[in-house]
């Protein structure tokens, strides 16, 4: 079974060579975005498991383009 990592430092995460990662400009512990934002994370979770079929090359990382918006979710933390 493949897999796909999703790393917030892709930095750090390149020094251990993962098989395969998906990389987001996100704050850490919002790996798939913010709370609540059930359809960004959706989004994020298939490009992830997208990735995963696309990438040929072993220890590949590939940044994602999405953009972490702190309107919407927060209010309710």
């Amino acid at each position: 079974m493949s897999t796909v990592g999703i790393s917030l430092m892709p930095g750090l995460t390149s020094r251990i060579n993962p098989p395969r990662t998906v990389a987001l400009h996100f704050p850490l512990g919002r790996v798939a975005g913010p709370p609540f934002d059930v359809g960004l994370q959706g989004r994020v979770v298939a490009a992830a498991l997208e990735a995963v079929v696309q990438m040929t090359q072993p220890w590949t990382i590939e940044k994602l383009s999405f953009e972490y918006s702190t309107g919407g979710g927060d209010e309710r933390e």
